[in-house]
Formats: structure tokens, C-alpha cells, sequence
């Protein structure tokens, strides 16, 4: 089980979509070996200068590489400070408000 900060709040119980991943690029969901997170809100939290969050527990019931991260980018909540699969502009705020994190 996986503890994941996520951008907005999440209200999804799983996220079951195919994850491809093709060497030393990142993973891309959508399409690609069949794959399912089985996903547990904690919390929800508002960051007084950030939008809202989602605290997550996470179970992988198949082990794709970057799974997490691709499921949850896929569904529109980016983990927090994630370099890779969210926005330029979205990581860079992360990286200011969270820097002690990365």
C-alpha cells in the first residue's frame, strides 16, 4: 500500500485503464497492458495557496511501471511535485510551495 498527495480532490474507489511503457519514456495509460489501483481517500485538504488536495492510500492490484502516477495523471489529479506526468507550470508551483518534498 502506497500513501499518495494528489492535486484535487480524488472521490474515485479505483482507476482500472491500460498502462504502456516503452523504455526510458514515461508511461502513457489508455493503452497498453490492462491495469487496476484500488484507491482509498484519507483526507482532503485545502493548502492555503495551492488548490485543493487529496491524501490517498493506494493498492496495486497489477504492478505497472509508474502506475500510480500515470493512473492518477490520466484521471486529472496529478501526485504533488511530480516532475514527469503533470503540467510544466503545475510542478513548477509544486516546486516552490513543496521544495523540502522533492
Amino acid at each position: 500500500e502506497y500513501q499518495v498527495l494528489c492535486h484535487g480532490w480524488l472521490t474515485r474507489h479505483e482507476i482500472t485503464v491500460g498502462v504502456f511503457w516503452l523504455g526510458g519514456l514515461p508511461s502513457t495509460c489508455g493503452s497498453g497492458r490492462p491495469s487496476k489501483t484500488i484507491v482509498q481517500q484519507q483526507s482532503h485538504l485545502q493548502h492555503p495557496e495551492m488548490n485543493s488536495l487529496s491524501q490517498l492510500s493506494m493498492r496495486l492490484v497489477t504492478g505497472r511501471k509508474h502506475q500510480i502516477r500515470c493512473h492518477l495523471a490520466h484521471v486529472g489529479h496529478p501526485v504533488v511535485s511530480d516532475m514527469v506526468y503533470q503540467s510544466l507550470a503545475t510542478c513548477q508551483m509544486d516546486l516552490v510551495k513543496h521544495a523540502d518534498n522533492c
